[in-house]
């Protein structure tokens, strides 16, 4: 994991939170699903840059949650349950529910997240794109 700008005004708090929140499967597993909801509920043209970026996390993390992937650290996996959870949450910094700002902040954790974690989300777009047989691992998709 990279370090490179600050982090977006209480984004700490959300990693606090998520460092507590991979340590059950079941608690992470529900805030994926929480988040696959939102990112459907949002207009098809809406943040097309924040649905893209988050689908590969909650994919990632969904991978990691079930085991076929292993091969992120620890750190990333908590900034992108961070990152999850703060778009999960409605009361952020700007609430979502304000038309046309609601998800400023939002793009801008996952921007500052992936940033942090480029690499990794690299390399595990490269592991997803692998070819898939009867034997092997089924695709994780967010």
């Amino acid at each position: 994991m990279t370090q490179h700008a600050d982090p977006p005004a209480r984004f700490e708090r959300f990693r606090q939170k998520a460092r507590v929140l991979v340590q059950s499967p079941g608690r992470l597993r529900s805030l994926t699903d929480a988040a696959t909801r939102k990112l459907s509920d949002l207009g098809a043209g809406r943040a097309s840059g924040l649905r893209d970026e988050l689908s590969i996390a909650i994919a990632l993390l969904k991978a990691w949650i079930s085991g076929e992937y292993r091969e992120v650290s620890s750190q990333t996996v908590v900034v992108l349950a961070a990152a999850v959870l703060y778009f999960v949450m409605p009361l952020d910094v700007i609430p979502d529910f304000i038309f046309g700002l609601g998800f400023v902040d939002d793009i801008a954790v996952v921007a500052y997240v992936f940033g942090q974690v480029r690499e990794e989300i690299h390399a595990f777009e490269q592991w997803r794109a692998r070819p898939v047989n009867d034997n092997q691992r089924q695709r994780v998709d967010g």
